[in-house]
């Protein structure tokens, strides 16, 4: 999948799929495409247009590496899971541009229900290491659809880990926290991202499309 900034360009500019597809001679359906992220290709003479007609400097103001991309996400239960909450060593690896990983450590408190999994990341964002909260605040400034995916993908990770899945606890939902952040400042205080997924639903991409949509 191709990620841009397209959507974000066309708001900035104030301009119309319809109108900017007269302008630059290009088929609507592919910018609509473009700017919903759901092209898996695209040509490179559309590529020259969108940045000559918006007057882009770099690939990088309009294409993003897609965050899936990005990391992976392993997580260990630090001690056996009892009726009540357990502790998880979360470990995200940061794929960087030469495609190494970096580890960078979360730590979070699971909660289970009789048909739930509650992961909250606690800590006050200061605690953490900066290299973890340079990695968050980078997702988050990329959007918050693009932080509760990796919400959402830390919280599989824990349903995937031996000691939960040993539980024999029939998980329908699963709720995540995170600590929320701006890139523009040092104050985490009280901010926090909640959401929940329902297990059974069709799918987590879908909703969030749903709640981001600007229709």
């Amino acid at each position: 999948m191709i990620v841009t900034r397209l959507k974000q360009l066309l708001e900035s500019h104030n301009i119309s799929i319809n109108e900017l597809s007269e302008r630059i001679k290009v088929g609507r359906r592919p910018l609509t495409q473009l700017a919903n992220n759901e092209s898996k290709m695209v040509k490179f003479e559309t590529i020259e247009k969108l940045m000559s007609f918006f007057r882009l400097s770099s690939f990088d103001e309009l294409l993003l590496v897609a965050i899936s991309d990005k990391y992976t996400v392993t997580s260990e239960i630090s001690h056996p899971l009892s009726n009540d909450d357990f502790g998880s060593d979360l470990k995200v690896f940061f794929h960087d541009a030469n495609n190494e990983s970096t580890t960078l450590p979360l730590k979070g408190t699971i909660y289970t229900g009789s048909d739930f999994l509650l992961l909250d990341l606690t800590g006050e964002w200061d605690n953490m290491e900066s290299q973890t909260t340079d990695f968050l605040a980078g997702i988050l400034s990329i959007g918050q659809q693009e932080y509760e995916l990796l919400a959402r993908d830390i919280t599989l990770s824990v349903l995937e880990s031996p000691a939960v899945k040993n539980s024999k606890i029939s998980f329908s939902k699963i709720i995540f926290k995170m600590p929320i952040v701006s890139i523009y400042s040092d104050d985490a205080v009280g901010n926090y991202l909640w959401n929940a997924h329902d297990l059974i639903q069709e799918s987590f991409l879908d909703s969030l499309d749903e709640k981001y949509s600007t229709d």
